[in-house]
């Protein structure tokens, strides 16, 4: 076991000294200000594979919100505060400076975690990508369309892709954006001019622009689980040409005779693939309906009342909500701050399991239609996309929703109490007060904690774990925040809760063996909380603190740093968070954190 651990750190440590270096690399070519990331956009409707595309990290108005936030922070303000258009406060670290691409987004894509994407610098260097894409069934010709690219630019650095392949350009733009953009879009046009005289099936595509006035469009980095020191040096070997070398390639491209009638098959070829594909998916859905079982609910009339046929519903109609279902939210700050998500597909899931919560059950995909369409929580034209968002509310509700629904789960009418000063005397094994130091993506953040938040986070723990425990173990982030800013407003505790100090206290509640994790896996999306159980320290598991770490009773809460520094070391007045822990709580891959001062 030793030796595995001992191997598993050093390829960690090789893995993150690679992550360095490729980042080093890439770095004066890319403008880390504006990175991509791949994100879920729809689903198949036929197989209900994912399907994904990049998204900027940091868009537009997250750079005006946060000149905002300088602005007035400059104008005196200690705290300024800024506020989302879809209602939420800016916070500048989460929301922009954590997003600017880095060394520790490089070892994420390398361990495969994520997909990053990237627009060219600004200064002096930016990277083409030139896309081969071979993406529909009759595009077979990926190899001859490569070898055409390199032919033009033997010294592009190629990398794979899933459906076609991929050639990065090394080019010294010396500041001149608006040139080197232009020289993107004609190279776009003059290969593809080349690609139809030489009969070829795939598409072309330039990608890695400069953002200016206009956003750059995202090209793949390709940083991924078979990045190894290998591929690196081969990118540092290829040579970065002049602008004026890469105008005389373009202007040789564009010398090349078009053939229109080939691109107008291509076209049909696509067109025809993409009919045939629209036409399963109607006859898959129109296989489905049929497929669905009619389930009668009893009603209150009498045996004498006759049955009522019901109308047949249209594509120009929507749907009859159910007589049980509201089609009002009761929170209606949640439902706008949901449907306020750009990426439409994850607000229609944060929709409906809100909408689910609310009526207690998986609603069908006509009430949920119909919650949609009265409280305007869409876009575009509802009659003529009507047949397709339902299509995608019908997958959300049955791969989102109907498979991860745990009725046990609900909150009934009946408050769970939470006595908070039953663990006074338990609480006592930590320091009135002490610092904590996390590393999260290369920033050293250091918070103070106390005595009474370390008590009022076991206090909920033991409630939620021992009391009123959920079905499957799990005890949800949301609901400690939740449980503990009750304590706080109703005056039960002077401790106020955040995310990081919740992380934090559960790193070190499960260093100290007060509770174990049995489930790191947390899963924002699928909305899976963290698993984990009382451990061989807590509370009727053992006497372990009635033998160790005894604080003095006349500890108080006035008590100073200095006091704190100088109490017993088996008191663990600075606990230190390890790697695992920091992994487990924040997904991050970090270095290990040192103790404060």
């Amino acid at each position: 076991m030793e030796i595995d651990s001992e191997q598993a750190m050093g390829s960690a440590t090789r893995r993150e000294s690679l992550a360095v270096e490729t980042f080093k690399a890439f770095c004066p070519y890319i403008n880390v200000y504006d990175p991509g990331i791949k994100t879920l956009d729809s689903a198949c409707p036929l197989t209900d594979d994912l399907v994904f595309k990049p998204v900027h990290m940091i868009p537009k108005i997250v750079w005006k919100l946060n000149r905002e936030y300088k602005d007035k922070k400059a104008a005196g303000e200690s705290s300024p505060r800024v506020v989302h258009p879809n209602g939420r406060v800016f916070q500048p670290y989460p929301d922009m400076v954590a997003k600017i691409l880095s060394a520790k987004h490089c070892e994420r894509a390398i361990r495969g975690e994520d997909t990053y994407y990237y627009t060219s610098g600004k200064d002096f260097l930016g990277l083409m990508y030139l896309d081969i894409d071979a993406h529909f069934s009759f595009q077979t010709d990926e190899d001859w369309a490569s070898r055409l690219v390199r032919a033009a630019f033997p010294f592009a650095f190629h990398a794979p892709s899933g459906r076609g392949t991929n050639e990065l350009v090394k080019v010294a733009h010396a500041g001149q954006i608006t040139r080197f953009n232009e020289l993107c879009r004609r190279l776009q046009a003059a290969m593809r001019k080349v690609f139809n005289g030489a009969k070829i099936l795939c598409d072309f595509e330039v990608k890695g622009t400069i953002t200016d006035e206009k956003s750059g469009s995202l090209a793949k980095l390709p940083w991924n689980r078979r990045w190894n020191y290998g591929r690196l040096e081969e990118f540092k070997a290829c040579e970065t040409i002049t602008l004026y070398r890469l105008e005389t390639i373009v202007v040789g491209l564009e010398q090349n005779a078009d053939d229109a009638d080939w691109a107008a098959e291509r076209q049909a070829l696509k067109k025809s693939e993409s009919e045939a594909f629209q036409r399963a998916v109607e006859a898959a859905a129109e296989k489905r309906n049929k497929a669905k079982v009619t389930v009668t609910v009893p009603s209150t009339a009498t045996e004498a009342t006759p049955p009522t046929s019901a109308a047949p519903t249209t594509a120009s109609c929507p749907p009859t909500p159910s007589s049980n279902a509201t089609t009002q939210p009761s929170r209606p700050a949640d439902f706008a701050a949901a449907n306020a998500n750009p990426d439409r597909l994850q607000a229609n899931i944060d929709l409906a399991r809100l909408y689910a919560q609310q009526i207690k059950r998986v609603p069908s995909v006509d009430e949920f239609l119909a919650f949609l369409k009265t409280n305007c929580f869409y876009t575009g034209c509802w009659e003529q996309t009507l047949s397709v968002r339902r299509e995608r509310c019908e997958f959300v509700l049955r791969v989102y929703v109907a498979q991860h629904w745990d009725a046990s789960k609900l909150r009934s009418s009946k408050r769970i109490p939470i006595n908070i000063d039953k663990w006074n005397n338990f609480c006592k094994q930590f320091p009135e007060e002490w610092i904590e130091s996390l590393n999260c993506k290369g920033v050293t953040k250091r918070f103070h904690l106390t005595r009474e938040d370390a008590k009022a986070y076991f206090a909920i723990n033991w409630t939620l774990l021992v009391e009123h425990p959920n079905a499957d173990g799990s005890v949800p982030f949301d609901a400690i925040l939740a449980f503990w800013k009750e304590l706080y407003t109703t005056g039960k505790t002077t401790a106020y809760p955040t995310d990081d100090k919740i992380a934090a206290l559960r790193a070190v509640f499960n260093e100290r063996g007060i509770i174990t994790i049995t489930d790191p896996n947390y899963s924002p999306r699928l909305k899976k909380a963290i698993r984990y159980e009382l451990g061989p320290n807590a509370p009727g598991q053992s006497d372990y603190w009635r033998k160790n770490d005894q604080v003095p009773e006349t500890a108080t809460a006035t008590t100073t740093m200095a006091e704190v520094r100088t109490l017993s070391s088996t008191q663990h007045t600075f606990i230190t968070i390890s790697r695992h822990d920091c992994e487990v709580n924040t997904g991050l891959a970090i270095p290990p954190c040192r103790a404060g001062p």
